[in-house]
């Protein structure tokens, strides 16, 4: 079967819930970052939430979300168990016409799906209690029969899971990718730079992406730069740069284009992904990469104006009005 965009990552499910200022304190968590906690732990936390709220979660789940949001032809290839994180996340992809094909494990005290816990203070600052789970556990057959049985014009990947126990396999897949030249994608926000892996999956990246997002910051530290003029890089570069809007850089030439104008913001989270949805929609279109990053502003504006990364109703309405208006 032929399919526009295949991509891998981290299957996570964030849960959502409000918290009091002094939950931090008490349950010894570092406020403002990431938390890695054991399973038992993320369940002692999850029980002390109100109401808590299911998103799916994930850079690349967030990006083909929205591609298949764009009518674009699309799969997801990410790990997760047979909980209710799981079958959530599953679920939620169908709804947005993505093909999961992925591993469903058994659930077990130490197996679980890729959670985490989003807990929101009253001054609005988010705090993360997680859990990888099975998130990197592919199986190296079942991934690499993906290509032998489907095609695609794109792979986006995350380049978290090249900095994990999946390395080789995301290489190998990579490198078949290359021979059937289907080109790839990789996205490089929150890759550890402190981990262990992060030099060897950088070097990688650079010598076999064709394209590569991030944001502005992200771009600075994986290019060891001050300033985006400095960053020669043979993969193109897309970068989102808020409210300057997004640019283009390629052998070291940049094209920029402006923000798209939003009346309010409700939430920054998954706009980065939801603009690599936009420009890889345009690419898979035939667009230029300059047009396709005008589609990527426009999509990343949209998403600023709902909470959470994955198109809701209104989104989705104007979704599916952005291949009119831009004659795709």
């Amino acid at each position: 079967m032929d399919y526009d965009v295949i991509a891998i990552g981290r299957a996570y499910t964030d849960i959502i819930a409000n918290v009091e200022e002094d939950f931090f304190s008490t349950n010894s968590l570092t406020k403002n970052i990431g938390n890695s906690v054991k399973p038992s732990r993320l369940e002692n936390l999850f029980e002390k939430l109100v109401t808590p709220v299911y998103k799916g979660g994930g850079p690349a789940a967030n990006t083909i979300s929205c591609l298949g949001a764009l009518n674009c032809k699309t799969m997801y290839i990410g790990n997760v168990c047979d909980d209710v994180q799981g079958q959530n996340f599953i679920n939620e992809l169908k709804n947005l016409s993505v093909c999961f094909q992925g591993n469903t494990l058994n659930s077990s005290s130490k197996n679980i799906s890729p959670t985490c816990l989003v807990l929101v203070s009253p001054d609005g600052d988010r705090t993360f209690a997680y859990n990888k789970g099975v998130a990197d556990q592919f199986d190296k057959d079942s991934l690499l029969s993906v290509l032998n049985e489907n095609h695609a014009g794109f792979v986006f990947i995350e380049g978290l899971v090249l900095n994990g126990e999946a390395y080789k396999i995301i290489c190998d897949f990579i490198g078949i990718c290359k021979s059937k030249k289907i080109k790839t994608a990789i996205t490089i926000h929150d890759m550890e730079v402190n981990n262990p892996c992060y030099k060897k999956a950088r070097e990688f990246i650079l010598t076999n992406a064709d394209f590569i997002f991030a944001n502005e910051n992200e771009a600075s530290s994986f290019f060891e730069v001050d300033c985006l003029e400095e960053i020669l890089c043979t993969p193109t570069l897309f970068i989102t740069r808020g409210d300057k809007g997004a640019c283009i850089i390629e052998s070291g030439n940049i094209y920029s284009v402006p923000a798209h104008k939003t009346d309010s913001i409700v939430d920054t989270v998954g706009a980065g992904d939801s603009f690599a949805a936009g420009t890889l929609c345009g690419m898979v279109n035939k667009l230029s990469y300059e047009k396709s990053i005008e589609v990527g502003v426009l999509c990343a504006s949209y998403i600023l104006k709902q909470t959470g990364a994955r198109p809701g109703h209104k989104t989705l309405l104007e979704f599916q009005k952005i291949k009119n208006t831009l004659n795709l």
